[in-house]
């Protein structure tokens, strides 16, 4: 196994090992397409439109858009699991290792999915307001662009939850806290006579949050859902903040 940069920003260094993945070895794949399914048809998506993927990990809403009949391309900063993903490269389907901060080299994107909390990363919102740039630069006029975030004020309820997770062969300890401004999540993991540390962190932006950002990326929110059924969002009940945003004319 490579050796574990821990001298890197969190997201570079964790996203980048084979414990990530195995840790969330467990999503839902089918909630994760129905999800999918849902969104292209509240955004009125057709057969043949181009869509981006920001943030795609390992490319499993990226592969499901791909078998809708879209043009996907999927960006994602690390290139382990960019890597895992080139060998489905072809006419209709292109993963390339990119930072979401810098806007892509193609536009024209009917929508931008930015999803699984793949937002919020960043030490200051100067750089939020760069992945916003980056989305509004890439999306053609009408495009839309769509992130999935977490509902901090429900999130901020079940705070102290601690996990042990035994996967793979691996063990996991996992606790969350509160602290400057973000969910931190530190997640200690046991494999075998090794003990390695590593943290995720998200800035805890609310809908007041984020509807400063738009404003300043002179976006403006269509509308708002509070789960992957896209009901209604609520700031107390909702498990998601789900944004769907369109350029300013």
């Amino acid at each position: 196994m490579n050796a574990i940069d821990t001298h890197s920003p969190w997201f570079q260094t964790w996203f980048d090992t084979p414990y990530y993945h195995i840790l969330y070895a467990n999503r839902d794949h089918k909630e994760a397409s129905a999800f999918i399914d849902r969104l292209v048809t509240a955004l009125g998506l057709k057969n043949g439109d181009k869509v981006m993927d920001l943030a795609c990990g390992r490319g499993r809403h990226s592969l499901h858009l791909a078998s809708k009949g879209f043009l996907v391309t999927g960006l994602d900063l690390s290139q382990n699991s960019i890597d895992s993903l080139i060998h489905y490269n072809n006419d209709t389907l292109h993963f390339e290792q990119w930072d979401m901060r810098v806007p892509y080299k193609e536009d024209g994107y009917d929508v931008v999915f930015n999803l699984f909390t793949s937002f919020g990363y960043f030490e200051s919102s100067v750089e939020n307001l760069k992945v916003l740039g980056a989305m509004k630069k890439v999306i053609k006029e009408g495009g839309h662009v769509l992130i999935d975030y977490l509902n901090v004020k429900k999130a901020l309820t079940v705070i102290d939850k601690k996990e042990h997770i035994s996967r793979q062969g691996v063990e996991f300890f996992t606790s969350k806290s509160f602290r400057d401004g973000c969910i931190i999540k530190e997640i200690t993991v046991s494999d075998g006579d090794q003990e390695l540390n590593f943290s995720e962190s998200v800035q805890a932006l609310t809908l007041d949050d984020f509807n400063v950002l738009i404003e300043k990326a002179d976006l403006k929110l269509v509308q708002t859902f509070g789960d992957y059924h896209l009901n209604p969002f609520d700031e107390i009940r909702s498990p998601r903040l789900i944004l769907h945003l369109k350029g300013r004319n």
